[in-house]
């Protein structure tokens, strides 16, 4: 029997709770509109989002000059690069150029060299030639 008490006691408790926080709900309620209906809440509110606004136009001002800021150092960074990728390229189109004279110049040393130099052989002088 002791378990049956407890658990009518239970939903007494219950039921009786839930129409008394019903009825505190709703007294709550009317007097959350009251507040927020009273004219001195209503000028903060409207003080507050006029704040809001404002902040939020500094936040948007502020970050489209950071992103300016940024754009403008990535523009430099890039002219950069590309003024050294040109010496680069300038650098290299200088040593093909000495690159090719040197061949020019092998060239024309081989063609110069005396008649007993064929190839990588010397020719050795023969019996008839003196020494």
């Amino acid at each position: 029997m002791g378990k049956l008490t407890v658990a009518v006691a239970a939903a007494t408790g219950y039921v009786l709770g839930t129409r008394a926080g019903r009825e505190r709900y709703e007294q709550i309620k009317v007097q959350a509109r009251r507040v927020w209906n009273d004219p001195r809440v209503a000028d903060k509110r409207h003080e507050a989002a006029d704040l809001a606004s404002q902040k939020a136009n500094e936040a948007a001002a502020a970050a489209k000059q950071k992103a300016s800021e940024a754009a403008a150092a990535a523009m430099h960074k890039a002219e950069e690069v590309v003024a050294e990728a040109r010496h680069s390229s300038s650098a290299v189109d200088d040593a093909a150029v000495k690159v090719t004279e040197a061949v020019h110049d092998v060239k024309d040393a081989a063609a110069a060299t005396p008649s007993n130099v064929k190839g990588d052989q010397v020719r050795q002088p023969g019996p008839t030639q003196g020494i």
